[in-house]
């Protein structure tokens, strides 16, 4: 799952030194580093349970997250989860 593609975690928002040139605007330098502005953004991840309410093991990695089922999927099963966060 793209958890949160706005985090400042999120290796996209990292400079390119190709983009720096002799003369830059103050907004083409502020570009630079873009995740400065982004803390406002995005989605906290509060809890993640199955439809019984049970907690399920999650791991959050920079922009990506991984739900671990308590089983594997054979084919055609679904699985039903929710997940709990808040908007920053």
């Amino acid at each position: 799952m793209d958890e949160n593609e706005h985090s400042p975690q999120s290796d996209k928002h990292k400079m390119d030194p190709k983009h720096i040139s002799d003369v830059m605007s103050e907004n083409e330098f502020c570009m630079l580093e873009p995740w400065k502005e982004l803390e406002k953004y995005g989605d906290k991840i509060i809890s993640i349970t199955d439809q019984n309410g049970d907690s399920l093991i999650y791991t959050i990695h920079q922009t990506m997250m991984r739900v671990e089922l308590p089983q594997a999927l054979k084919q055609g099963e679904q699985f039903t989860f929710q997940v709990t966060g808040t908007t920053i």
